[in-house]
């Protein structure tokens, strides 16, 4: 079974999930430093922004029934 998990409505997107679960498998798509309500956290400051996207990665991870201690793959993408 293949289940989508989205932590808020304000982050949530048309034909996106923010986590895929699939048996055992939790999958997570790009994260941005947005926070539960849909604003932006740290503008201009890089540090603040790259602690918001783990925060969310933890909190899908949470959803998904695993921690950090769990992820066997991270790409990140500085710009």
């Amino acid at each position: 079974m293949i289940r989508g998990i989205n932590p808020s409505p304000a982050l949530t997107f048309p034909a996106m999930s923010q986590a895929v679960r699939a048996g055992e498998l939790l999958v997570l798509a790009g994260q941005v430093a947005l926070d539960e309500d849909g604003n932006l956290v740290g503008a201009g400051d890089p540090v603040a922004q790259a602690e918001q996207c783990f925060r969310n990665i933890e909190q899908l991870l949470a959803l998904g029934g695993g921690s950090l201690r769990d992820v066997v793959k991270l790409t990140c993408f500085l710009a």
